[in-house]
Formats: C-alpha cells, structure tokens, sequence
C-alpha cells in the first residue's frame, strides 16, 4: 500500500473522531500535531482512506457523509498503547457529547418558548403526556423514547471540547480548521448503522465496542471487574437509615449513557409508572389518587438491590433485544449482579423491570373502577370501595412475590378520607399538598434565617429551594406565605 503517512496515526485519529469524514480526520491531525505543512492535503488523505476500507481497516458507515470508522481488523492493528490512549481521549470527549446533545434537547423544548412562565395545568397535561384515570389511554404501553443522538466528536470539536484553553482562546488557524465544517449526523448506532453489523460476529461486547467506538477489552474489562468502576458513598435516609450510593467513574458512566440513550430507550414503560420519567414528577404520580375515599400505600423493600442480572436479562430478552448483546448489557447495568443505585441505566431499567406487573395491576384496578400507580419501589391504590382497595393490594402482595420481590410491611398503609392519605410524600385528600410536619419546617427554617441575619449562600439557597417546592403546588389551590418568603429571601440578600 502505497501510503506515505504511517497508517496506524490514520488509524488512530479516525478511531478517535468517528464517524469522520477525510477533511474531519485531517483537522484533527492539524490540531494534534500542530502540523508545519507536512501532512498530506485532503485529497491524499481520501485516497489513503480508501485503501484502508479496500484491506478492511476501516468502515463506510455514511455514504452521503463520507464518514468512516475502524473495524474490529483495524482496532487490533493498533499498538496497546495507542488503544489506551485512544480509549480515554475517546471517553473524555463522548461525555461532552452526550452533556452537549442534552443540551440541544433542552434548548429545542415548548418550554423554551414560553418566557419562562408555567403553561396551565390542561397544557402541561398535554404537552408531558401524563395519563389520567379520565383518559381512554390511562392503562397502557407508553411509546418508546426517542433516540438521543449524539452530535459526532468531531462536531463538539467545534465548541472547544478538545482543551479549554483552545475553547477559550482560539485562534485564527483553529477558527480557519472548522470554516468549511458541515454539521452530519451519526450513523444509527452512532460509529455504525447497525449492531447486527457482519464485522462484529454476534459478539455483544464487540458489537457495543465498536459502536461506541472503544476497546473491546474495556468493555470486557468493566463487565468482569465492575467494581474498579465505581465509587461507594452513604446518604442519610429520612427514617434513619443509611443508603449506599454506587456512583459508575467516567469510562463506565459514559458507556452506561451510551446504553441508555441508544438500547434502553427501546425497553417498555407502562402509564401506571410514573417514576424517573422526563416531565412527569411526584405531582403528577399523586394527582391520580386526589379525593379517594380510601388510598393504600404498599413499598418494594430493597428494590434496586432485589434487581439481578436473571430479571434484567429476561426484561431484555421480552423486549426483542438479540440475544447475543443481553449478557454484555446485563453485565455493564449491574454491581455484584445487582442493579446500584447511582447508575444512569439502573432507572431506567428498574421502570421496565415491572411493565408485566404494572400492566396487571392496572388492568384489574380498571376492572374495578380503582387507580393503580407505582413510582420505583412505592406503590399505590386508590379507590371509593375498601373492600376492592383491599382486594387489589393482596393481588399485589401475590404477584410481587411471585416476581422475586418482598414487600416492606412496615411501610403498608390502607388509610380513609378522614386521615392523612399520603402519596409519594404529597397529601392528596382535598388539594394536592405538601404535608403540615413539613410546611412548620419551612415556616421555622425562614424565621430561623431572618432572626439570625443568617444571609450565607447556603442557607438562602436552601430556602430557595422549600419556597421552589412549595411553589409548585399552586397550580392545585395550594396556597402559602408566599410573599412573606419572598421579602425573607430578598432582604437577606440585600444583607450580603
């Protein structure tokens, strides 16, 4: 092959910023090298392009792009040490991918034209979706979450994500680099079209390497070794308790979003969760069971630890996922072969986890002119019969069993109109409410802070934040010393 540039740099950067185009591949050596004129010009780096797809180094994965990306031949031909170094440097920049792609997402919303007001409860209603015992299509499957694509490395390049002080100062060349640059869109599975790919042999870890566009060993490495993946911290429950938090570190985290934002968005949720969904809140999960003559409250002890590879694989499977990529997705969602708290997958998962049970019980809840909800681990039951309430919540004890999960006894409540019916922490006999304990909490903290003169940043954004929360509740009737917490926060302000 005649190639007067060492083939393994052009197989490093383009397995750095694929998919990429020949002009994409260059900037980048441009950038690196801090190149005096000695690279070859775009249309040599097209040619060589070409005969490395002809030996099966790279792919075509966007004809009308021109983008290309290294195959699993072309991955081994590079050095241990240049895998390495690609894998963090790829990492590095997926996660300002993905943070950037959020971004755009948020920037593209209805909210986003709304000058800031909040849309009326009917609007708010349509525009998330959110379903409502009224509706015919209360009791269902909700349709699938779009794909989040990610803006290509080489686009985030644009935006300075290659170093901040090339983000913060560029210069003239670095601005002429990116003049002609056109935005393209990845392929489907971002590197490549499809993770049926022939090149990737129905190998999962293969398949999901090479379409993040990794090492096939880190991902094999995460999967055998996961702990070295993660960090441990304890938070302090309500009741007392100690919770574990297993927070995944950069590389596995941002395969974990990968894994979300490209397969687990295909996973079905029924209506009746109402849990870790875009725009949907503990409002909303609550406003289903308002003025019950009676509401149970039933909680799934240890519900993301009870969570296993078995469950997760059999959820994957129910769900049409091939069969080869299941146990490489069940082995990067789960820590000591269950589901940790703290990974971005784990909500998602632990939603769909239940589709079967959440399906049952809202059908036999509609049966009987009941409302049944879950949000994660709490389950509720709401309806003007106790004795069918009653009924629902057996049937639900019988199947969550039968699910391999237990139920936290302590925790039932079956409680009438006449008492504190509580939902997800929200009273919901009369208008939706925050609780009175918590209402003398806000009330004693403003006076604690106004009687002190305590104006720290802390304190006021912590005040900030009860007057947020009660805040919301307004749209329901609630009603609250607003404007007196409003003064509170301005003059400590002021005091500053």
């Amino acid at each position: 092959m005649s190639i007067s540039i060492n083939f393994r740099l052009l197989l490093w950067s383009t397995s750095i910023v694929q998919p990429a185009n020949a002009i994409e591949i260059l900037t980048y050596l441009k950038l690196v090298l801090k190149d005096d004129g000695t690279l070859p010009d775009e249309a040599s780096i097209k040619q060589y392009l070409k005969e490395l797809k002809e030996i099966g180094y790279i792919e075509l994965t966007s004809v009308k792009g021109e983008l290309y990306s290294i195959t699993p031949s072309g991955d081994e031909k590079l050095t241990s040490n240049l895998r390495h170094l690609r894998d963090k440097l790829r990492i590095f920049m997926l996660d300002k991918c993905h943070k950037y792609s959020k971004l755009m997402l948020l920037a593209s919303t209805e909210t986003k034209n709304m000058g800031g007001d909040s849309p009326s409860l009917k609007l708010r209603h349509d525009l998330k979706e959110v379903p409502h015992p009224g509706l015919s299509w209360a009791s269902g499957t909700l349709p699938s979450r779009p794909r989040q694509a990610w803006v290509r490395i080489f686009e985030q390049l644009q935006i300075g994500s290659m170093s901040s002080s090339q983000a913060s100062n560029p210069t003239d060349d670095s601005k002429n680099l990116f003049a002609n640059f056109l935005s393209v869109p990845a392929p489907t599975f971002y590197s490549y079209k499809s993770l049926n790919n022939p090149l990737f042999e129905e190998n999962g870890v293969l398949s999901i390497a090479s379409c993040i566009g990794i090492t096939p060993r880190l991902i094999s490495s995460m999967i055998k070794n996961p702990e070295r993946y993660y960090r441990n911290f304890d938070l302090s429950k309500k009741n007392g308790g100690i919770r574990t938090i297993s927070a995944p570190r950069k590389f596995m985290k941002v395969t974990q979003y990968w894994l979300n934002d490209y397969l687990l968005n295909r996973l079905k949720v029924h209506s009746a969760c109402f849990s870790y969904r875009k725009g949907v809140s503990i409002h909303d999960n609550a406003l289903q069971h308002a003025n019950k003559k009676f509401v149970a409250n039933m909680d799934i002890e240890n519900y993301f630890g009870s969570i296993n590879k078995t469950m997760i694989k059999t959820c994957l499977l129910r769900n049409n996922f091939s069969e080869h990529l299941v146990n490489t997705i069940a082995g990067l969602t789960t820590l000591y072969g269950t589901l940790p708290q703290g990974a971005p997958t784990s909500p998602n998962i632990s939603n769909a986890i239940l589709y079967e049970f959440d399906q049952a019980m809202a059908n036999q809840a509609m049966v009987r002119e009941c409302v049944y909800t879950r949000y994660s681990d709490d389950i509720t039951i709401s309806g003007d019969s106790k004795s069918d309430v009653e009924e629902l919540t057996n049937i639900a004890r019988i199947k969550v069993s039968a699910m391999g999960f237990s139920l936290n006894d302590h925790k039932f409540r079956l409680l009438s109109y006449n008492n504190r019916q509580l939902v997800t922490g929200i009273l919901v006999n009369g208008a939706l409410r925050p609780p009175r304990k918590y209402r003398r909490k806000v009330r004693a903290a403003f006076h604690k802070a106004i009687k002190a003169n305590d104006n720290s940043p802390l304190t006021i954004n912590t005040l900030k934040g009860h007057l947020n929360y009660l805040s919301s509740f307004k749209e329901y009737g609630f009603q609250f010393e607003e404007e007196k917490y409003l003064c509170i926060i301005k003059h400590l302000k002021k005091t500053q």
